[in-house]
Formats: C-alpha cells, structure tokens, sequence
C-alpha cells in the first residue's frame, strides 16, 4: 500500500511541476486550440487498453493532454474493427510472403505448379492423377538427387502432403519425365496459365511469338509422341489466351515456314494432321556421312550405333499403328501376324543377335516390346495386351501386372481393365447364332467368397451358360472407347420376376404305364451278342468309344463354345430366381431366334418344372424344355434302382467288398463311378 501510495504521489508531482504552457496531444501529436481534457489515471488505463487492443504502443501518464475528438475517435468500437480486420490482412500477407500457404494440390501440377485440372470425361491435356504411395517416396528421391531450385520446389510441396493419393494430387506426365531425367519445367508450362496470373489485357505481338517458339520447342521436345495440330494450338493458347492463339490452318502455314521441310503434317493411326519429323534413311545416312572430322574407333562404333538406332526408330515411327481399336484375338494368337508387327530393320537387329529355335516367338515379343516402348502413346502391341489380360484371368493380381508393365513386358493395369470393359460392352449378352446352332441353356448355383469391409459374407446366386453348338467362331473387333461402369451394370442386368404360386397342378399328375421291357425291340441286340462273343475268345475288337464311331452316321457337329450370362445376386432355390431365370433364357432365345432348352440338377429341376406346370397357358416361359443334366439323370437312375432293391439283401452283399458307408452313397445314386462301373454294366 505504501508503494502504490509512493508512486501515484510522484506520478501527481511530475504532472504538477510540467511545463504550464500547451501541450501536444499523445494520439495526434498535434498543439492545436481545439477542446482538450486533461488525463487521470482511469483515461490513461482506458487508453492504453484500447492501444492493447488495436496492436499500438501507446505510452501515456495522468497530467497528459488528449483531444476529445482524438480519443473519441481512437475508442471507438468500429475503429477497433477496422483496425483488427488490417491487421489480420498484413499477417496473412506476411505468410503468404514467407511461403507458408497451402499448394492446391487437386488442381495444380505437383511439378510445375501450373493448371492441371482434369474432369471426369474431359481431362486436361497429359494429365494424370497420383495413385500410389511409392510415386511419391520416389519423387522425394529425386528431389534430393536433383538438390537445385525446381528439386526444392517439388520437396516443399510434397512435405505439405503426406498422402498423394488421399489427396486426389495431379501432375503433367511431360513434367514428371523431364524432372525426372534430370531437365528443366517444359516450355509450355514455365510461365503460369491461369487467369489470376496472367496479365491484364491483350498480348502484344512479341508475345503471340515467344508463346509458338515456346510450342515449337515442346515439340522438338517431344518428337516421340503423336503430336497433332490442334494440340499445338492448344498449348500456344495456354500460353497466350484463346483468342491470340493461332488456329489449326495458320499454325500449319507457320510450322512449315519454321521447319521447311524437316516435318511431315499427314493422317496417321486414325488422327488427322499428326506432325512428325522427316528423319528418312536417306537423311540419317546422309548426316552420318558428312560428320566433321576424323574420330577413333570407339566413337566411330558409337556413331554407326547412334545411326542404326535412328534408322530403327524413323521405320517404327512410320509404322501403320492404330489406338482407335484393340488387337484381335486371331492377331494375338497368329505368330506370323506377330512377327509382321515388327519392322523389318528391328527384325534384322534382334535376328542377328537372337539365334535359337524359338527365334521367332521371341523375335516378335521383344521386337513388340522395343515398338511399345518407342511410341508409348500411339501403339497397343497384341503381345503386350494379350499378357496383361491372360496374367489378370489367371492371377487378377494389380502388383504383377504393374511390375511386368515397368519392366516392358505387357500393358499397363489400367489398359487391360479398360479392355476388358470394351469386350464386354461389345460382346454383351446376346448370342448371334444362324439355323445350324443349337444352344443349351444350363443354370445352377454358384458361390464365391467376395473381399467385404468384414470378410465374412460369400455370393450365393445363380449362374447360368450357354452351350453353342457347334461352336460359334466370333472374331469381333473391339474398340478402344471410354467405357463408363453403367454402361457395364447395364448390359449384364437380369430383371428380377417375384413368384408366387397360386395352385400345384404336380399333385394331379399322374404317371404313365410303362412298357414292359420284354416286348421292347433292342436294334443293338446282335451287337451286344457280338460283344460277349468277341471278347472270351480274345479278339481284339474296338471300345464302347469305337464301336460308337461305327455305328454313327451323318456328320460329326464338332466342339461346342461356352458363353457366360450375368448372374443373379439371390439364393438358387428360391422360386423368383428360378422364376426369373427362366424369363431371362425366354428373352435371350428369342434374340436368337432359337427355342429355349434349359438343364437344371435334380431340385431345381423340379422346382422349374412345378412353376412352368403352375403358369396360365398364355404365358412365355410355357414354351421353355427343361430337361435334367445327364450326370444328373444317371444318378437319379441308379438311386432309383437303390430304392427299389432296398430290403433285398443287396446293400449286405456290397458289403463284402465296399466300406459300408460308401454302400449307402452307391445306393443312392452318389457315388457314380464305383457303382456304374462294378456293378450295373
């Protein structure tokens, strides 16, 4: 108390022996006659908590001067605001200076930092979006490896994300090769191209040029890709603005002049107006030739090296390739139509240094290899996708096909999945047969254990095929479209009929008299007499198979084909699903022009025949035969025969020489094999 008593005295004293004449006011700093009020030690705390608040240092003691209007002004609210609301402005501005703001990483290249905005049928030019975590641990990689300006740049915007992927990050594949091989950003994407960056109003003439030198050095750049016109001219206008840009005539007129007669402007794979350079035999031959100077031996073998590589890559570059359809399975499969996908020159290369029995196989898969890897963008090898899709049937494995896809030897994960879904939208579900095939339809349960959240549910459901005969030879020519998921749920879509029964007509069935087997005429008698005759005495006859052959007459049908129909996602023995397979096999007959032949196992056989029986006479699936499988036919058969010879004695005297659990499967028709075979032929 004592203390706070001392202060505040001498506080009154310093104000009492100030100067008595005019004082300046401590917020203006002003000497002026306006009205003033003298500071007490409440103003003076008032005003510096205000001063806290709006970030000033002011110092003031009790005696000082103020003006009114200064410290009504200083104190009030809106003021504060204001005040607040530019201090905030500068920091951020201070953070954006220092380099602390956030990289848009879903629509900026993580390499150059340009536009790389990619929608979802339109994407941006080359742009491909990060899907492993391994691209981005390599990038780190190469960052440091570079240790110059752009390396930094990449690092810094990777330490800002940890996950690429999660982060739906982006990049430009031009970008990606040239910061990994150690060049420069590309041309094209030095200088910003969105509108915040690019300056205000139109671009002068000297502008317009810089912007097609630039293009022209992208191409020069890129001489392995199929470059067209109209992608120049989209680059140029990323560069200067769509209205500068020069159209698809004039920047032909300009390449031309540029260039003379280095480049070749034609139709190539499908795309029109594809500029290439003209590196032809001649011209390589001729540079070659005309080198300046006497060299020693080990770089002349390095020049006649370099010139048989650019001989090989113009002839690979001239090659009629095309990306707008997908090998044919006959291509694929044909090693002459293979080895003829490789260039001449490169089958001399790889003949001279390939030399064994399968020369030829090997020749057209590495040779097929080098050309994939040449023109990256503008080939599909047969090789190359035939891999991939037979690795995916048999494996479905994305590791393995992406490991054989970096080291050349097949397509790409992504290539084999987008073919898979052109086949399957070009194939469909329709079966295109003529009047000389029979189909068969064949129905039954099928179960897969699926990958869930939980891994405990399994499909259960009904999978049907069709059996062609004889066999359909299809050679359809696949597309290489964008292929969207619909389009794929849509073609293997079966409508789902609910049933309900509304009588049972099988209690009113009554079976026929059967013939007596006695008065039967068996055509094959004297055959079978022939048969026991033949074989006591030795003599070497032909099989069941053989003897078949012999009797058979007319020509042999041949091989069936099998066609995969959609699956329906309910239990088997459920009578809508029955019910609706058999409207779905109506349907599909019908778009082939064929009768509809069902095969189903013994309980769903029976359940098929009930609803066809239970149907009114107007309804489809009357005109459906459903017949049971022959396995199936032969079990009920011998279970017959089991049920019937029951209390007989039979089942004790099996026992003798079979277990006698595997008695009771023989008796009811199970176990087929032992029991055709030992006992009823």
């Amino acid at each position: 108390m004592y203390i706070i008593f001392d202060y505040c005295c001498l506080l009154l004293f310093l104000a009492m022996s100030m100067n008595t004449e005019q004082q300046a006011c401590v917020i203006c700093k002003v000497k002026d006659e306006g009205p003033t009020a003298k500071l007490g030690t409440k103003g003076c705390m008032s005003l510096v908590t205000v001063s806290k608040k709006k970030g000033d240092l002011l110092c003031v003691s009790p005696g000082q001067i103020v003006h009114l209007e200064c410290r009504r002004v200083y104190c009030h609210p809106n003021q504060l605001r204001t005040s607040k609301e530019k201090s905030d402005l500068s920091s951020s501005v201070k953070t954006r200076k220092s380099g602390e703001t956030a990289f848009d990483i879903e629509s900026k290249c993580i390499f150059c930092g340009t536009d790389a905005k990619q929608n979802e049928n339109n994407r941006g030019y080359d742009v491909f979006p990060v899907r492993t975590l391994e691209f981005q641990q390599t990038i780190k990689n190469v960052c440091k490896q570079r240790n110059d300006e752009w390396g930094n740049d990449v690092l810094c915007r990777l330490e800002f994300v940890h996950d690429l992927p999660a982060a739906e990050a982006r990049y430009h594949q031009v970008c990606r090769v040239n910061f990994r091989t150690g060049y420069q950003i590309p041309t094209p994407y030095k200088s910003p191209v969105n509108s915040q960056t690019r300056k205000k109003g139109r671009p002068t003439k000297k502008e317009i040029e810089d912007a097609f030198f630039d293009t022209m050095k992208y191409f020069e750049n890129h001489e392995h890709d199929q470059v067209t016109l109209s992608d120049l001219v989209k680059i140029m206008s990323e560069l200067c603005g769509d209205d500068e840009a020069y159209g698809t005539v004039y920047m032909k007129k300009r390449m031309i002049e540029h260039f003379g007669d280095a480049i070749i402007i034609s139709e190539l794979n499908g795309k029109h107006d594809v500029v290439t350079f003209k590196s032809t035999a001649h011209s390589i031959l001729h540079s070659f030739y005309n080198r300046n100077g006497k060299q020693d031996s080990e770089s002349e073998q390095k020049a006649i090296i370099l010139t048989a590589a650019k001989l090989i890559f113009s002839d690979i570059k001239s090659g009629e390739y095309s990306k707008e359809i997908y090998p044919t399975a006959s291509e694929i499969m044909s090693l002459e139509s293979n080895v003829k996908y490789v260039p001449e020159s490169l089958q001399i290369f790889l003949n001279k240094i390939i030399d064994n029995k399968q020369g030829e196989k090997k020749i057209a898969s590495i040779g097929q290899a080098i050309v994939q890897a040449a023109c990256p963008r503008s080939v599909i090898a047969p090789l190359q996708i035939g891999l991939g899709v037979q690795v995916h049937h048999l494996v479905g494995s994305k590791m393995l096909l992406e490991s054989l896809h970096s080291l050349g030897f097949c397509s790409s994960y992504q290539e084999v999945l987008k073919y898979e879904s052109c086949a399957a939208v070009t194939q469909g579900t329709t079966i295109h047969t003529t009047n000389n095939e029979f189909v068969q339809y064949i129905a039954d349960n099928v179960d897969h254990n699926i990958c869930t959240l939980d891994g405990l549910n399994t499909f259960h459901g009904m999978g049907i095929i069709a059996a062609v005969t004889p066999r359909l030879k299809t050679n359809q020519i696949i597309p290489r479209v964008h292929v969207a998921n619909e389009e794929v749920t849509d073609i293997a879509k079966i409508d789902i009929h609910f049933y309900k029964q509304k009588s049972n007509k099988m209690e009113e069935m009554i079976f026929k008299h059967l013939i007596d087997l006695a008065d039967i005429e068996e055509p094959l008698r004297e055959l079978d007499f022939l048969i026991k005759i033949a074989r006591p005495l030795g003599v070497q006859s032909s099989g069941w198979s053989g003897f078949m052959q012999m009797v058979h007459h007319g020509k042999y049908p041949g091989e069936s084909s099998l066609v995969f129909m959609p699956m329906i996602d309910m239990s088997a023995s459920d009578l809508s699903c029955i019910f609706s397979t058999l409207h779905s096999v109506v349907s599909q007959s019908n778009q082939s022009n064929t009768t509809p032949v069902l095969t189903f196992d013994q309980p769903l056989y029976w359940k098929a025949l009930n609803i066809i029986e239970n149907e009114p006479s107007e309804s489809k699936i009357k005109s459906v035969v459903v017949r049971l499988g022959g396995f199936h036919t032969e079990m009920s058969f011998l279970g017959c025969i089991g049920r019937i010879m029951e209390n007989t004695g039979l089942k004790e005297l099996l026992a003798t020489a079979y277990a006698e659990n595997t008695v009771g499967h023989m008796l009811d028709g199970k176990a087929i094999n032992r029991q055709s075979e030992d006992i009823f032929l």
